[in-house]
């Protein structure tokens, strides 16, 4: 079915659902299969068809295949744990016979002898990754189409097609050894199990509850220009937090989170009030800005019969002078690897105190993938830099390459500062086309991690309030013990991360923030949304936190002592 290009069609426009479930329940079905199995897939394409019945086409997405392909991904993510331990399974049992060298790489029969290293391969991917990389090669779309389908901009879906064809190159590396080009998208499109069409049995019982569905909505649903869109942003800080960590109280650190006290009505309200609150602060002075980025993560050991958590740790200090005449320092080292609670450290004694200990991984981990853990209590592995950066251009570039005079001059009118942030959205929308005004504003967060006047930060919850995005969540209070306002500004459900034995466990992320300044307390806290063996739920997983001595200080940097001088900048 053609689906009109031009948006400024009449809103009468209306589309036949019998005529899209004819046209394309059938490669919709052999998706999901793919993914998931054929019984999943019986019942969940039907699924496809009636949300895409209840929801409306929307215009605005482009074609109709993204479109019913964004939803069927959308509800393959409710599977998550049986498409994972699927690509497991196909990872160990798949055939791994050696290959002649003269073979092509993409023929059929080497295509079914790597079967097992690209499953190990989309196992090990994160979920919006492994949903572009499919995407493209079960289904065919191209970068504009996954874009569609997921809701993101045309280059994120580039940057997560390489990010997962480099998994892939290198899974088979040892495979292609004699560096042949290959074409890793056709590749997995031969590799994985095919799929059969639907049953008419299948295809019948969907076209009757799909029939169902519309008497009882009634009239044919109406192409819409605005309203709900089919595709959900996947935010990537879940694929790039670092394992890195501060010195914290340790049962502070990692016990469970509490249940935030919701906000009664008027949800973002509570940013505007934090915003007038805010506005009413006096501006900060002093020679350097500093930004301790503290972070966590939440390790499942065994040492001889003992199972127990342990904190892995680093640290990173930056020092940005107000004058640019001024060195700019940074300094990170590795803090400590050490039992997390109590509790853990009773258990590690019970263990006969060992030095080393060992990871608990997930069945079918390689051994070379689930290192021992040296514990240490002492930091280690400290670098820095300490360099004149006569352009004092700043690290964060989310909005732009912006100095600290920059950031004085932004206005602290929300209106005014809006317009001074599209003036930045149009420079990165030239070299990322697709990159759309509302989703770069998402990125104005930076403004409540950056040096910038209250006023400003004011301005700033106040744009980012007005964002459909935007969702006050309560108070809660934060890893290191302050209470805080948990709120998220993207996509923050739906997902998972490996702990210990259990390789799917759910997760969401949040962002905390200081309900008096309106600055950023803690950022990418991933709190656990389910318990398994030693994390319950509600449990701090992994978290970015800005220790209490960030801000402006009178104070300068020093030469760290017992630190390498790096060559290289520090992230």
């Amino acid at each position: 079915m053609a689906v009109p290009p031009d948006l400024a069609d009449p809103p009468d426009l209306q589309v036949d659902f019998e005529q899209v479930f004819t046209a394309h329940f059938t490669e919709i079905h052999r998706y999901i299969a793919r993914r998931l199995s054929d019984d999943v897939a019986d019942d969940l394409a039907a699924e496809v068809f009636l949300a895409a019945c209840r929801g409306g086409y929307d215009a605005a997405r482009g074609g109709v295949r993204p479109w019913l392909y964004g939803i069927a991904t959308h509800l393959i993510a409710r599977h998550r744990r049986t498409e994972i331990r699927k690509w497991k399974a196909l990872s160990r049992t798949a055939e791994r016979a050696e290959h002649d060298p003269e073979d092509a790489v993409l023929t059929r029969v080497t295509a079914d002898r790597l079967t097992g290293k690209l499953a190990g391969a989309l196992a090990g991917l994160n979920r919006g990754d492994r949903d572009g990389l499919l995407l493209s090669a079960l289904c065919d779309l191209s970068h504009a189409e996954v874009a569609a389908a997921l809701g993101i901009p045309a280059g994120t879906v580039a940057s997560r097609l390489h990010r997962a064809r480099k998994q892939l190159r290198k899974a088979l590396g040892d495979v292609n050894r004699w560096r042949r080009p290959m074409d890793e998208l056709s590749l997995l499109a031969r590799a994985l199990p095919d799929a059969p069409p639907p049953s008419p049995e299948v295809v019948e019982r969907a076209r009757l509850r799909l029939a169902a569905a519309r008497r009882e909505q009634g009239p044919p649903a109406r192409a819409r220009r605005r309203g709900p869109a089919w595709g959900w942003t996947l935010g990537a800080a879940a694929t790039t937090i670092a394992v890195v960590l501060a010195i914290v109280t340790l049962v502070a650190n990692m016990t469970p989170a509490p249940a935030p006290v919701l906000v009664p009505e008027g949800g973002n309200s509570a940013l505007l009030q934090l915003a007038d609150r805010v506005a009413k602060l006096p501006d900060e002075r002093g020679a350097y800005w500093r930004r301790p980025l503290l972070n966590d993560a939440l390790i499942r050991v065994r040492a001889g019969n003992q199972a127990f958590n342990v904190l892995f740790s680093s640290r990173i200090d930056l020092w940005q002078p107000r004058d640019p005449r001024d060195p700019v320092q940074a300094e990170q080292w590795q803090q400590f690897v050490r039992p997390a609670t109590e509790a853990d450290e009773r258990a590690w004694r019970a263990a006969g105190s060992p030095g080393t200990v060992q990871r608990v991984c997930t069945p079918g981990t390689r051994a070379g993938d689930c290192a021992k853990l040296r514990l240490r209590s002492k930091p280690t592995q400290c670098v820095y830099t300490r360099a004149v950066e006569p352009d004092g251009v700043l690290g964060d570039s989310r909005i732009g390459e912006l100095t600290l005079a920059d950031l004085a001059e932004l206005p602290g009118d929300a209106g005014q500062l809006r317009e001074k942030l599209r003036a930045y959205w149009k420079i990165l929308r030239d070299k990322e086309p697709g990159y759309s005004f509302e989703k770069f504003l998402a990125t104005s967060t930076a403004l409540l991690e950056l040096p910038v006047k209250p006023s400003v930060r004011a301005a700033a919850l106040r744009l980012l309030a007005g964002l459909p995005t935007t969702r006050v969540r309560g108070t809660i209070t934060d890893p290191l013990g302050r209470p805080g306002i948990a709120v998220t500004f993207r996509e923050s459900e739906g997902f998972t991360a490996e702990f210990g034995a259990d390789d799917e466990v759910a997760q969401r992320y949040t962002t905390i923030l200081d309900p008096r300044t309106g600055a950023v307390l803690a950022e990418h806290a991933a709190i656990a949304d389910e318990s398994t063996d030693g994390l319950a739920k509600g449990t701090f997983m992994t978290y970015q936190a800005w220790a209490p001595e960030a801000g402006w200080t009178g104070e300068r940097p020093q030469r760290p002592r017992d630190c390498r001088l790096s060559a290289r900048p520090l992230p």
